[in-house]
């Protein structure tokens, strides 16, 4: 019992010299500042940032949000919706996801998030060996906002596998 009070009053101590300190650092802090170096400390061991064949694990996924993105994310109450994507349509008789890009979006260094990219980026990414996505056969771009996956056989997670799990980067 006792060693549980040391414990709690150490805790509490802890607690209050980090705060004193975190207003400290806010007080210096208060002009807003461009640029400078982002440190994200995690500790598990973060392989990749931004290759998204190499993206695997979810510390992986979190630290590389900021650099890349994906065509679809999770609402509030857990559905697939979409984000670079302005639609899909999965199709389970034609064995086909169609994929349907949002106009006007571009990589970083302003070159235009099109089909073609979205094409190689998924291809990509099934060359990297993950096996999300091994059921795409083929990847038909039908326009520069559009693209036809087709699929060797029905998979209920191919959207999130396609949607989620691959990250885009600008490939030029």
């Amino acid at each position: 019992m006792k060693k549980a009070k040391v414990m709690n009053l150490a805790m509490l101590v802890l607690l209050l010299t980090l705060f004193s300190f975190v207003s400290t650092i806010e007080a210096k802090t208060s002009e807003q500042k461009q640029g400078g170096v982002l440190r994200i400390v995690y500790g598990d061991a973060i392989n990749c940032i931004g290759y998204p064949g190499g993206i695997a694990s979810f510390q992986e996924h979190q630290v590389a949000e900021p650099a890349v993105e994906t065509l679809g994310r999770y609402d509030e109450t857990g559905a697939l919706v979409p984000y670079l994507a302005r639609d899909f349509k999965l199709d389970a008789d034609s064995l086909t996801l169609t994929i349907y890009l949002r106009d006007g979006v571009k990589f970083h260094d302003g070159t235009i998030c099109d089909a073609e990219a979205v094409k190689w980026n998924l291809e990509e990414f099934k060359a990297s060996g993950r096996n999300e996505i091994d059921d795409v056969t083929s990847i038909e771009v039908v326009d520069p906002l559009t693209l036809v996956l087709h699929l060797s056989k029905w998979n209920n997670s191919i959207a999130d596998a396609v949607l989620f799990t691959v990250h885009l980067y600008n490939y030029c």
